[in-house]
């Protein structure tokens, strides 16, 4: 084909709303002998803009078949498709692609919001007889203001960690993406308060160290 053909992407979530600084991909279209698709190499790519729109500008082959991949920022784990595309040379072509989204929202113990948290995300598997982190899907996100954080993910399975204060962690499992709309999870931490007093029971001031350890049984063995 001696012609470019124009794509135009469009990249939203499952409610509709637009989602920039998306990456996407068109990827040649392959086949194993037991007819299950797999993708060849890489066409061209590009990223949505502010209103969630991208666009590819290319010659494409009207005889080969394209997949469209769309991912956040991990291409292995948080990747949807769009498969069987096919172009008349020169051909425009509009292509809409939906992506959910989880939202975890992080509050401390007094139910106010958790900003600046550190939130990381990881794909579920079931392993030796129980659920387990795999992979993260980015590294670590963080909470704005108001505690909150959004991931697009295709559906799946995956676990949800906090990092708190002093090294605690907090963990949601077996948190399920659907393929048509948005999960949304709202994780809350916990606090201790310390009140240190002398023999007398008066408050110390300022300038105690205090150590929390874990407790273990001991068996007397």
């Amino acid at each position: 084909c001696s012609q470019s053909s124009n794509v135009y992407v469009i990249i939203r979530r499952t409610n509709g709303r637009v989602v920039p600084n998306m990456t996407f991909q068109l990827i040649e279209q392959g086949a194993y002998s037991d007819g299950n698709t797999i993708v060849n190499e890489e066409i061209a790519s590009g990223t949505t803009d502010y209103a969630g729109r991208g666009k590819i500008s290319t010659r494409l082959n009207e005889y080969k078949t394209y997949v469209l991949r769309a991912y956040d920022s991990n291409a292995q784990l948080s990747s949807v498709w769009k498969s069987n595309l096919q172009f008349e040379c020169g051909e425009r072509k509009d292509i809409e692609v939906e992506i959910p989204a989880l939202n975890v929202q992080v509050k401390k113990a007094d139910g106010t919001s958790f900003a600046n948290a550190t939130v990381d995300i990881f794909k579920e598997e079931y392993r030796d007889g129980g659920y387990v982190k795999n992979t993260s899907v980015k590294g670590t996100y963080r909470t704005n203001e108001y505690g909150e954080v959004t991931a697009f993910l295709p559906y799946g399975d995956y676990q949800v960690v906090v990092y708190g204060d002093g090294g605690a962690t907090y963990t949601a499992e077996h948190v399920k993406v659907p393929h048509d709309r948005d999960k949304s999870i709202t994780i809350t931490t916990s606090s201790l308060l310390f009140k240190v007093v002398d023999t007398n029971g008066s408050p110390i001031g300022n300038g105690v160290s205090i150590e929390i350890h874990n407790q273990q049984e001991n068996s007397g063995e």
